[in-house]
């Protein structure tokens, strides 16, 4: 892996685990003061925003051999065989659900990450073949070949996360339009939006 793939993916990592955090601290990057903190009694969470990967970008960032900062199809394919291989231990045959979450432990930083393991298991026999394993990643390829040139770019992996605040303290929908008291939020006085 050259060194700008290998920086590449070091900062994908990170900007995920950051934003990761800032989610689970109920803030957004930079704001402090306690989680959820507005004053006055109701409280508002504000999510981060900025650019975000999927895991599975971190995969096939790991898949460039040419260094020339893109990912080609025939790189995806040969990578795939790759993880293929890694996955079932170079033994070939079908991936178990268990040999699956290890795999993607390793692969996309978590068990629970997208692709899901139901992603691939196409046929839902329990079990992911190889067959399942490279058609679930050829339709990862394609969904994120945007522009469709047979190649991944950085700029196509990653995705900017709108602006969100959700208030709490009225409910789920609190801070985003609804107020959480059914359609069109307050007391029932006003008509839904139409």
């Amino acid at each position: 892996m050259s060194r700008n793939t290998r920086r590449a993916v070091l900062l994908l990592a990170t900007a995920s685990l950051a934003v990761a955090g800032c989610a689970s601290q109920g803030r957004g990057p930079g704001r402090g003061g306690p989680p959820g903190s507005m004053g006055g009694g109701a409280a508002r969470i504000d999510m981060p925003e900025g650019y975000v990967a999927r895991p599975i970008a971190l995969v096939f960032t790991a898949m460039e051999r040419d260094g020339n900062g893109y990912i080609s199809r025939t790189e995806a394919e040969d990578g795939v065989l790759r993880e293929w291989r890694n996955a079932t231990h170079d033994r070939g045959d079908n991936l178990s659900p268990s040999e699956y979450n290890a795999w993607a432990a390793t692969a996309l930083g978590s068990p629970d990450a997208l692709p899901s393991r139901l992603s691939f298991d196409t046929d839902l026999d329990g079990v992911i073949s190889e067959a399942e394993f490279l058609s679930g990643f050829r339709h990862e390829f394609d969904m994120l070949d945007k522009n469709e040139d047979d190649r991944l770019s950085r700029l196509e992996m990653v995705f900017e996360l709108p602006q969100m605040r959700m208030g709490m303290g009225q409910g789920m929908g609190g801070g985003m339009g609804g107020g959480g008291r059914g359609p069109g939020g307050g007391s029932g006085d006003r008509p839904p939006p139409r």
